[in-house]
């Protein structure tokens, strides 16, 4: 063997032994962020988030649950200017992984209590609906077995 042959197999191992801890790291970060969105913790932080950005006008009391399969919320209430909305013993199944291309499915909602308040118009107008209805993101709302043998599904597309 010449001095060249010996000096490139330990220089290949390095960089197999270094490639396999690089994906050893990958795997165990991938595991580990899958199981804190698994943890109340996450949810906790969801919805601390949810209703920040809701300024005010967000309110959910006791989220349990896991943000990778149904959340159970006891209290969801929403304050607008012209509608007020309050869902009690609430259930979610949603897909999470949707949220990678910025989109949000409901699989299953359901509430024990659903409470909507429409607010008297301050104008002279008759009141009616709303210019626009539209999210932020866009939601699909599948609805499986509502009736017997129908299947429905509400999609909302923002803009």
């Amino acid at each position: 063997m010449s001095e060249t042959d010996t000096g490139t197999k330990p220089r290949k191992r390095r960089w197999l032994r270094a490639l396999a801890w690089i994906g050893v790291a990958l795997v165990a970060l991938v595991a580990g962020g899958y199981l804190f969105l698994g943890s109340q913790a996450a949810l906790d932080y969801v919805v601390r988030r949810a209703v920040e950005a809701a300024e005010g006008h967000l309110v959910i009391e006791g989220a349990e649950g896991s943000l990778l399969s149904t959340v159970r919320i006891a209290r969801l209430k929403w304050t607008g200017d012209e509608l007020d909305v309050e869902a009690r013993e609430t259930a979610v199944s949603w897909s999470p992984f949707d949220l990678v291309s910025r989109k949000v499915s409901v699989n299953g909602f359901g509430a024990k209590l659903l409470s909507i308040d429409m607010k008297k118009a301050e104008s002279k107008s008759q009141g009616g609906m709303p210019g626009s209805l539209a999210l932020p993101v866009e939601v699909d709302v599948f609805l499986r077995d509502f009736f017997e043998g129908v299947s429905a599904m509400l999609v909302n597309r923002p803009g």
